[in-house]
């Protein structure tokens, strides 16, 4: 099949944030949130209705959850509303995704009190509140080899629980807390802060790497219920501290089936998210190197991956026509020694239809334009 990665991962995998135009409804189910608008006195108004509530038993909401509404202009008549979430950061900062940031003012040092606006829901020990932008502090840009990453500084303190950056990465294959901000299905002004469950992984087929690094800037988050709206939220780990921020949705029963028509032998049906590693960030809140691995993936990282993967599930002395492979959950490559392997199933099968679907087109392999591709909304 003629086809390069970018267009498949374009098919099943979606922003999770800032709400779209339901322009394919296979792709976009879930864009309620979005309003377009042409006047834009109606638009503001539009703006100051948006409100957020804790949905957690006892108001268990951390005081860092924020709903992020904000708005820009699509064409010279015709505004857009949209949402997504962030995390409160020193008291003063919020950390969300940089597609949450309208095109016109995506830069270090941008006013956008006028544009955008972040709410914080009653808690257990908080009461509701809001506060605009002042400026936009740090835009990290996808087609630049940098992460999905923004930061932008309140117009006051606000006096609530921030979040804390872990310094030492993340642990392989371990369990992680996302609180996000969940539009709410039937008014358009109503977000939702909810608790959910993820697995973080690197050790994954689709960026081809088994390491556990720091560095790691993407990684797979199985499990994790990701819907429009989630942009922006903050990954914590067990001691409550942000080690990543949620960016993109896959799509598993579509992903299924692209995989299926290239006779990839794909198992898993389990709702799986993207996150940016942020604890590789040199830092958040200015421009001090990136700090993160965005190398450009090729043929040769592929076919490492394989004998890496072979490596440590101890089939070093089998040979390939007695493997068999199934892609699981988180993209995990899981082999096993069979007597006879057969195709689809057949590791050398996986080789081939792996490389030719991935490196269709070698100019198209840099880790840039698969993330710009993630971030495409149809």
């Amino acid at each position: 099949m003629k086809q390069n990665i970018f267009l498949m991962i374009t098919l099943v995998i979606t922003l999770a944030g800032c709400g779209v135009k339901n322009t394919n409804p296979k792709i976009d189910s879930n864009s309620d949130e979005l309003q377009s608008y042409i006047n834009l006195d109606e638009l503001k108004a539009a703006l100051d209705k948006q409100v957020v509530i804790c949905g957690e038993g006892g108001l268990a909401c951390p005081g860092f959850a924020a709903k992020i509404t904000f708005w820009g202009a699509s064409s010279k008549n015709n505004y857009y509303l949209a949402v997504c979430s962030g995390s409160l950061y020193q008291n003063k900062y919020i950390i969300t995704n940089s597609h949450c940031i309208p095109k016109e003012i995506s830069r270090a040092g941008a006013s956008c009190s006028d544009q955008l606006k972040v709410l914080f829901p009653t808690t257990k020990y908080y009461e509701s509140e809001s506060a605009k932008c002042k400026s936009i502090v740090q835009v990290y840009s996808p087609d630049k080899n940098q992460p999905d990453l923004a930061v932008i500084e309140l117009d006051r303190v606000v006096n609530r629980d921030s979040v804390e950056i872990a310094k030492d990465g993340y642990i392989e294959n371990s369990n992680v807390t996302a609180y996000t901000m969940n539009p709410d299905q039937h008014d358009n002004t109503l977000g939702v802060i909810v608790k959910k469950n993820c697995v973080l992984s690197t050790d994954n087929a689709i960026f081809m790497s088994t390491s556990h690094s720091a560095h790691s800037a993407i990684v797979s988050g199985m499990f994790c219920d990701v819907i429009h709206g989630n942009s922006g939220t903050a990954l914590l780990n067990k001691n409550g501290k942000m080690i990543g921020a949620v960016f993109a949705r896959m799509e598993p029963e579509q992903l299924t089936k692209v995989f299926s028509e290239n006779h990839i032998h794909f198992t898993s049906s389990v709702p799986m998210g993207i996150a940016q590693n942020i604890t590789c960030l040199n830092s958040v809140t200015s421009n001090s190197g990136i700090g993160c691995d965005m190398k450009a993936l090729r043929v040769e990282d592929f076919n490492d991956f394989v004998t890496r993967s072979i490596q440590t599930q101890n089939l070093s002395a089998v040979s390939d026509g007695q493997i068999e492979y199934e892609v699981t959950a988180g993209f995990k490559l899981k082999l096993k020694e069979v007597g006879v392997a057969t195709a689809p199933n057949d590791l050398q099968s996986f080789k081939d239809n792996w490389s030719k679907i991935f490196f269709q087109n070698a100019s198209t392999s840099e880790a840039s334009k698969i993330l710009r591709m993630m971030a495409k909304r149809k």
